[in-house]
């Protein structure tokens, strides 16, 4: 059964899908100025942009520009699928499987984009390194921040609010069928 969104949602989901298409536009527009300029920086005054990585990609920065580029795919893809879930939201698809997948996809992506930036740069560094292209005296250090680990609690989270949602759905189903 569809529902209808009241106007202020419907401008809510409206924006928010407007949002999400200028940020995945600005992304692939940063991932192409990195692919072209590398770590550099440009712009002066209040606007500017900089592109930096650790020390140890600076002999072999492609591991760093995958590794961003790679994390920047499962955010595009996952924005995606926030973007087509407001257009469900906006039909008056509120609980249906369709909309929990697309919530699923988004958690999803969110623990890519932090698995992509976690691993992602050290194994091409490693693979360089087997090649002879790294030193052995180079170090190689992991690190999850906060900001990472936030994202993975998200993802719980929405992982959780798309197992609720089938449940909801389940229940509603079941209930239409005694009534």
């Amino acid at each position: 059964m569809k529902h209808s969104l009241p106007d202020r949602l419907m401008r809510a989901a409206r924006s928010l899908r407007l949002l999400l298409m200028l940020a995945m536009l600005v992304m692939a527009m940063v991932n192409v100025w990195v692919w072209v300029y590398g770590k550099s920086s440009h712009g002066e005054d209040w606007v500017g942009l900089v592109a930096t990585w650790p020390q140890p990609f600076d002999a072999h920065p492609w591991t760093a520009m995958t590794a961003l580029s790679l994390v920047s795919l499962a955010l595009l893809w996952g924005f995606w699928r926030l973007w087509q879930l407001m257009g469900l939201f906006m039909a008056g698809e509120f609980f249906s499987v369709r909309a929990a997948c697309k919530l699923r996809a988004f958690a999803l992506s969110l623990v890519l984009a932090v698995l992509a930036g976690l691993l992602a740069a050290p194994l091409l560094l490693v693979i360089a390194w087997q090649q002879g292209a790294v030193p052995d005296t180079a170090r190689l250090t992991l690190s999850l921040d906060a900001t990472d680990l936030l994202a993975l609690l998200v993802a719980v989270l929405l992982w959780m609010v798309t197992a609720i949602m089938a449940e909801a759905r389940r229940l509603a189903e079941d209930n239409a069928q005694i009534v």
